[in-house]
Protein backbone atom coordinates (compact mmCIF):
# COMPACT_ATOMS: atom_id res chain seq x y z
CA UNK A 1 0.00 0.00 0.00
CA UNK A 2 1.68 3.33 -0.99
CA UNK A 3 1.47 5.96 1.99
CA UNK A 4 3.03 9.49 2.27
CA UNK A 5 2.86 11.83 5.10
CA UNK A 6 1.73 15.10 4.11
CA UNK A 7 1.12 18.85 5.88
CA UNK A 8 -2.08 20.39 6.62
CA UNK A 9 -2.65 23.66 6.47
CA UNK A 10 -4.35 25.91 9.28
CA UNK A 11 -6.91 26.10 6.03
CA UNK A 12 -7.61 22.73 6.26
CA UNK A 13 -6.12 21.87 3.17
CA UNK A 14 -3.45 19.17 2.20
CA UNK A 15 -1.43 18.59 -0.94
CA UNK A 16 -1.54 15.12 -2.81
CA UNK A 17 1.86 13.59 -3.79
CA UNK A 18 1.90 13.54 -7.55
CA UNK A 19 3.32 10.02 -7.47
CA UNK A 20 0.12 9.24 -5.94
CA UNK A 21 -2.23 11.25 -8.70
CA UNK A 22 -0.37 9.22 -11.23
CA UNK A 23 -1.42 6.24 -9.39
CA UNK A 24 -4.63 7.05 -9.85
CA UNK A 25 -4.41 8.14 -13.34
CA UNK A 26 -5.66 11.57 -12.16
CA UNK A 27 -3.44 14.13 -14.28
CA UNK A 28 -5.53 17.98 -13.98
CA UNK A 29 -7.24 19.37 -11.45
CA UNK A 30 -10.81 17.82 -10.29
CA UNK A 31 -12.90 16.68 -7.93
CA UNK A 32 -12.33 14.04 -5.19
CA UNK A 33 -14.52 12.83 -2.63
CA UNK A 34 -13.84 12.84 1.23
CA UNK A 35 -14.83 9.76 3.22
CA UNK A 36 -15.08 9.64 7.00
CA UNK A 37 -13.79 6.31 8.03
CA UNK A 38 -13.26 5.11 12.27
CA UNK A 39 -9.38 6.76 12.62
CA UNK A 40 -9.54 9.46 9.88
CA UNK A 41 -10.68 10.30 5.89
CA UNK A 42 -10.26 8.70 2.87
CA UNK A 43 -9.82 10.41 -0.36
CA UNK A 44 -10.85 8.95 -3.19
CA UNK A 45 -10.86 10.34 -6.83
CA UNK A 46 -14.13 11.32 -8.32
CA UNK A 47 -14.96 11.15 -12.61
CA UNK A 48 -15.46 14.79 -13.70
CA UNK A 49 -18.48 15.54 -15.39
CA UNK A 50 -16.94 16.65 -18.33
CA UNK A 51 -14.93 13.80 -18.82
CA UNK A 52 -18.15 12.03 -19.50
CA UNK A 53 -18.64 14.31 -22.49
CA UNK A 54 -20.03 12.78 -25.97
CA UNK A 55 -20.83 9.07 -23.58
CA UNK A 56 -24.57 9.67 -24.57
CA UNK A 57 -24.18 10.74 -28.07
CA UNK A 58 -25.80 7.61 -29.82
CA UNK A 59 -29.15 8.62 -28.21
CA UNK A 60 -28.70 12.71 -29.04
CA UNK A 61 -31.62 13.69 -31.19
CA UNK A 62 -29.52 15.80 -33.76
CA UNK A 63 -31.14 18.69 -35.68
CA UNK A 64 -34.10 19.02 -33.85
CA UNK A 65 -35.18 22.22 -31.55
CA UNK A 66 -36.13 21.71 -28.11
CA UNK A 67 -39.60 22.19 -28.60
CA UNK A 68 -39.48 19.37 -31.22
CA UNK A 69 -37.77 16.91 -28.79
CA UNK A 70 -40.23 17.70 -26.07
CA UNK A 71 -43.08 16.68 -28.76
CA UNK A 72 -41.67 13.97 -29.15
CA UNK A 73 -41.45 12.91 -25.62
CA UNK A 74 -44.94 13.68 -25.24
CA UNK A 75 -45.96 11.81 -27.96
CA UNK A 76 -43.75 8.59 -26.26
CA UNK A 77 -45.46 9.25 -22.75
CA UNK A 78 -48.89 9.18 -23.71
CA UNK A 79 -48.09 6.11 -26.65
CA UNK A 80 -47.08 4.56 -23.25
CA UNK A 81 -50.02 5.51 -21.11
CA UNK A 82 -52.30 3.64 -23.65
CA UNK A 83 -50.45 0.92 -24.03
CA UNK A 84 -50.60 0.51 -19.96
CA UNK A 85 -54.44 1.24 -20.02
CA UNK A 86 -55.16 -1.13 -22.79
CA UNK A 87 -52.91 -3.86 -20.84
CA UNK A 88 -54.95 -2.98 -17.37
CA UNK A 89 -58.04 -3.47 -19.23
CA UNK A 90 -56.92 -6.56 -20.30
CA UNK A 91 -56.17 -7.88 -16.94
CA UNK A 92 -58.99 -6.57 -15.48
CA UNK A 93 -61.40 -8.80 -18.40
Amino acid sequence: MMQQIVSLTSQGQISIPRKMLRYHKITQSGKVMIVPTKTGWAVEPVADFWSLAGSLHKYAMKGKTADEIMAIEDGAWEKTAVERYKKSIKKAQ
